[in-house]
């Protein structure tokens, strides 16, 4: 189980949630149209040399987010994240990982005729992973690609492929080190416009 949400994620998620309020707010974006998401897909997670092991597992993957298309091609969204558990043994000992994240990102899509759209995603992941003792927190920037395809004018099936890495400290093995935290993601939602 993760532990509860750390005050720096609260702290983030408040200052992002009210940017968003503001700009929804203004004029410029007045007419945006707001929807909710969900995916659900794998991830690829690896940790580099953790006791000098790279630690590579898969894991179910799962998200919500609310977000708003403030043009035809450029969107906004919030995002929690789920990317599920890595394990390995490591000398008589099993090692665990898992992590999550809040995320915020700008969209990019690109019509290709009138239902089919090609999409880009750029933004900050607001991350926590937790470890047997051990638990860290941080943010980095992520980056996806992939497509959707308008099912209705409400309605939006997606598939996009994800690449998530955070930087963890002090992982007390043989002693305190510095590792990536790499997760590779694909991932199939839905959209739904209201």
């Amino acid at each position: 189980m993760m532990k509860p949400i750390t005050s720096n994620y609260l702290y983030v998620t408040l200052v992002i949630t009210g940017a968003a309020t503001t700009l929804m707010a203004s004029p410029v974006v007045n007419a945006a149209q707001p929807y909710f998401s969900a995916s659900i897909g794998r991830s690829d997670i690896e940790l580099d040399q953790v006791s000098d092991t790279d630690i590579k597992d898969n894991d179910t993957f799962a998200s919500i987010g609310f977000g708003f298309d403030i043009t035809n091609n450029l969107a906004a969204e919030l995002t929690y994240n789920d990317y599920g558990e890595a394990s390995a043994n490591i000398g008589d000992n099993k090692a665990s990982f898992e992590a999550s994240s809040f995320s915020a990102a700008i969209v990019f899509k690109y019509p290709l005729g009138a239902s089919f759209n090609l999409g880009a995603k750029a933004g900050l992941d607001i991350w926590e992973t937790e470890g047997e003792s051990y638990q860290d927190e941080g943010t980095d920037i992520f980056f996806a690609v992939g497509g959707s395809f308008d099912i209705s004018e409400e309605t939006e099936l997606g598939a996009y492929y994800e690449l998530h890495s955070f930087e963890l400290s002090d992982i007390e093995a043989s002693g305190p080190i510095d590792t990536d935290y790499d997760i590779d993601v694909f991932s199939i939602g839905v959209k739904f416009k209201f």
